[in-house]
């Protein structure tokens, strides 16, 4: 029987200089939502069972909290303002952040052409036709034969960004660190 190593993931700072300004990876186990975590496991804390089940709720699923505490968390690297009220949406970020707002030939904040995304079936609705991203610094690495699964956090608070998933062989090519989200309509705040 083989021994399980503790983890084939590396995260590798695409910008060593200023890795103190942007907060590391952390594991999806120490963020859990608040909303989850006050949750009682029955239902008005009620164990009493109604007609021979119990009255639970998902704290007492196991599959709901896999999925809440796999992976790993990749923080905005500095707070955004957001505003999609107009006509054209206006992003900006703290007058501190400004300095390192170009890196080497990498924005922090930016877009993609949505003729990358063409016939992507969103919600033209409740998001503008506009892809946001976010260059979080980090390259995400993995030994041979894994790959990685970026997709929007589970069940956590709502969020004016919808992150655009996807599988990259990162034990053959490294994530580049640059995040895709569609956007709300109508938001205006950070």
């Amino acid at each position: 029987m083989k021994k399980n190593r503790s983890s084939v993931v590396k995260f590798i700072n695409t910008f060593p200089k200023i890795k103190n300004v942007f907060p590391a990876p952390e594991p999806a186990s120490k963020n859990i939502p608040t909303w989850y975590k006050k949750l009682e496991s029955f239902y008005n804390n009620d164990t009493t069972p109604v007609n021979g089940h119990q009255q639970i709720t998902v704290k007492r699923c196991v599959a709901f909290l896999d999925m809440l505490s796999s992976g790993y968390i990749i923080k905005a690297p500095f707070d955004i303002y957001i505003d999609t009220t107009g006509d054209d949406p206006h992003f900006d970020i703290p007058e501190v952040m400004k300095t390192f707002v170009s890196l080497g030939n990498k924005a922090l904040i930016g877009n993609h052409d949505l003729k990358q995304v063409a016939g992507y079936p969103f919600d033209k609705d409740q998001y503008i036709e506009y892809l946001f991203r976010v260059n979080v610094i980090w390259a995400v690495e993995t030994d041979p034969g894994y790959s990685t699964l970026f997709i929007q956090p589970q069940h956590q608070e709502v969020s004016p960004l919808f992150a655009i998933s996807a599988i990259i062989d990162t034990d053959t090519y490294p994530s580049n660190g640059l995040m895709s989200f569609l956007v709300k309509k109508n938001f205006n705040g950070v």
